[in-house]
């Protein structure tokens, strides 16, 4: 009996290690989500137009920080009225002011609103900005700014002609 008593310590002091623990799986990366922004990267530099109104005619120039631009609106008369649009890119968004002078009455200021990029793409640039401001003859707001409107800018061809 004492032999048997040896033979099992032996069997299950001998057993086989255990199997090594499974490997951790590492978690597959999260799809990242594409920004509407991803495009914004681009150079934008060079002649627009709005989607909805042929009269107005925007010239960006763009340096890869600062896109601004130039905004020329035609007139049913024939005039035209022009304002700026500098926008600044930073880590998530594209953000900046519109800038359009009022010059009535004595000296005249720049009534500034802000602009955002919404997107960028081969469907065209997205800015979104109230459409007027009324302002006083400081150019302070006389009523709660409107909610922002967007509006889609198409990149002009250099062969379009004006």
């Amino acid at each position: 009996m004492h032999s048997l008593a040896v033979l099992l310590l032996l069997a299950l002091g001998c057993a086989a290690p255990p199997a090594p623990p499974a490997p951790v799986q590492a978690e597959a990366p999260a799809a990242t989500v594409p920004s509407p922004l991803d495009g914004c990267q681009a150079n934008l530099s060079g002649l627009w137009r709005h989607s909805e109104d042929d009269g107005f005619r925007y010239r960006a120039q763009d340096d890869g920080g600062v896109l601004v631009l130039l905004v020329q609106r035609t007139l049913p008369d024939g005039g035209t009225q022009s304002s700026e649009v500098v926008l600044v890119r930073s880590p998530g968004n594209f953000v900046g002011a519109v800038g359009a002078p009022r010059l009535e009455g004595d000296g005249g200021c720049a009534a500034l609103f802000p602009a955002e990029v919404v997107s960028c793409s081969d469907a065209g640039l997205v800015v979104a900005t109230v459409d007027r401001l009324r302002v006083d003859g400081s150019c302070r707001p006389l009523e709660p700014r409107p909610a922002p409107r967007r509006h889609r800018l198409l990149r002009i061809s250099p062969d379009a002609g004006p």
